[in-house]
């Protein structure tokens, strides 16, 4: 970790085992040198560094980020949240706060969760829990609610009525 958690401006959990992602992490840690950011290697961290309410096996299934009010974001939502701290980023951080534009880049998020396995560190197996965590809508969101799908002509799990 690279600043006290209680006086950051949010906490990141990434999977350190995976090179892509330490490599997109190390990449915000440089543009956030002068933002109270504490980072959370979830492959090597002790439990304690989660919290209570975030288990290593949610942490590594996606990206996590505690803002500093507490609540938890995930996913995309959790990439916007970096963005809007960091001043090169808030430009994408304000479109990523369009719900539709924030379900297009969840949705390449988890495509990505798809292929991530592949590029993880040998010996650094992924829980079998992670590899299939289900999505909480509220994480990606960050709370808000969700629009009635109804409203879009489809059904609660996407297909066309």
């Amino acid at each position: 970790m690279s600043s006290d958690p209680h006086s950051a401006a949010c906490t990141v959990y990434f999977d350190g085992a995976c090179p892509l992602c330490r490599r997109e992490i190390d990449h915000y840690r440089r543009k956030a040198q002068h933002v109270p950011v504490a980072w959370v290697d979830v492959s090597s961290c002790d439990a304690a560094e989660l919290g209570s309410d975030l288990d290593r096996a949610t942490a590594l299934a996606r990206m996590h980020v505690r803002r500093a009010d507490g609540r938890l974001v995930s996913g995309a939502a959790a990439f916007a949240e970096i963005w809007r701290l960091l001043p090169a980023y808030a430009w994408l951080a304000r479109l990523a706060a369009r719900p539709r534009l924030l379900a297009a880049l969840e949705a390449g998020y988890v495509a990505f969760l798809g292929l991530r396995r592949l590029w993880r560190r040998p010996g650094a197996a992924m829980p079998a829990s992670a590899r299939a965590m289900p999505i909480d809508p509220a994480a990606v969101t960050g709370g808000a609610p969700a629009r009635e799908a109804s409203a879009r002509g489809r059904s609660d799990n996407g297909d066309r009525r």
